[in-house]
């Protein structure tokens, strides 16, 4: 009688066991989702296995805590585990995550910055993002850390407005400083202006070329007219007629919208392009590609003036009284 028991207590023990066999190499394959967006997974050192378990569980990465520690533990994998930042999904298999976790992957930061900011903006944008503290870029690219590899950047901290050209990068968490994003921000400038030739351009120095594309950044607000408004900007600078750009005047007042007051427009400063003639004494804005070669380019035109109605399509003429005529019939006499 005790036989039959006993054998009937292994028969028992037998199929718990296969079944618990066939239901851990089941598990091993399973993925919770198809999505194959991966996350960022950091591991500190001396983690343990049932601790890297419960948190990969808690992101939802895995189903099952107990397939992942069996499986790392037999493979022996869980003491090969590398500290530091690590990408997975919830598509992954539990070999394909425990191979993840094998070996540590650079962390990198993205920054966006987008075309037509100031460097006040980039420095606001960066610190509400949480990249720098507040104020740390712009010091940064006025005063205190070293560009002596470009030899193009002005040495007056306010003319290196828009040098720092605007871009998508992206830089290694460990590297991640004010100094390193702006030297890649110059090193893509530098790519930029020797493909333009913006150096030894006929139309003038480096900045001047630079200080046009900042302003025809801010004036073509969005359009395909690039080329066509440096072509008037350059041909009212041959002519001797002010520029009469109200993007140089909102940059000298720091009034990035509402609008304009005569007094506004009365100003005497440089950046009064309606008041003084030539160029302002330095760029408004960071222009991106398009508009340094807008401004390396710019079209033959016989247009001496535009304006953007409300739609902000653009409206051209070649004397002042049809600039008027413009005025009256696309803006009810003024266009700001």
């Amino acid at each position: 009688m005790l036989y039959r028991i006993v054998i009937l207590i292994l028969l028992i023990l037998t199929t718990a066991w296969g079944g618990y066999e066939w239901a851990y190499s089941s598990l091993l394959t399973y993925r919770i989702q198809d999505s194959a967006e991966k996350i960022g997974f950091e591991i500190s050192k001396g983690e343990s296995i049932d601790s890297i378990a419960n948190r990969l569980h808690s992101q939802n990465i895995i189903a099952y805590e107990w397939v992942f520690i069996r499986y790392a533990s037999k493979s022996g994998e869980d003491q090969q585990y590398q500290e530091g930042y690590h990408e997975v999904s919830s598509q992954m298999t539990i070999p394909e995550i425990s191979q993840s976790l094998l070996k540590s992957i650079p962390q990198v930061i993205t920054v966006l910055v987008r075309e037509g900011l100031t460097l006040q903006e980039m420095d606001n944008i960066f610190s509400e993002k949480g990249f720098f503290k507040k104020g740390e870029f712009l010091s940064c690219v006025q005063k205190t850390c070293h560009f002596s590899e470009f030899s193009f950047l002005p040495t007056d901290p306010n003319a290196r407005e828009g040098y720092f050209f605007p871009a998508t990068y992206k830089i290694e968490k460990s590297q991640f400083t004010p100094q390193t994003l702006a030297t890649e921000m110059l090193k893509t400038f530098r790519i930029y202006a020797q493909q333009f030739k913006l150096s030894s351009h006929k139309r003038g120095s480096l900045q001047e070329i630079l200080t046009m594309a900042s302003i025809i950044e801010k004036e073509w607000a969005g359009t395909s007219e690039g080329s066509l408004i440096s072509g008037i900007l350059w041909k009212r600078i041959s002519a001797g007629i002010p520029l009469g750009a109200d993007a140089t005047v909102r940059y000298a007042m720091q009034k990035k919208t509402g609008a304009l007051t005569v007094s506004d427009l009365s100003a005497d400063n440089p950046f009064n392009t309606r008041k003084y003639k030539g160029l302002p004494p330095h760029a408004i804005s960071a222009p991106g590609a398009d508009a340094l070669n807008a401004s390396a380019n710019p079209s033959q035109t016989e247009y001496l003036f535009y304006l953007h109605d409300k739609t902000r399509k653009i409206h051209y003429a070649k004397t002042n009284a049809e600039h008027e005529r413009n005025k009256q019939l696309y803006c009810g006499g003024s266009c700001e």
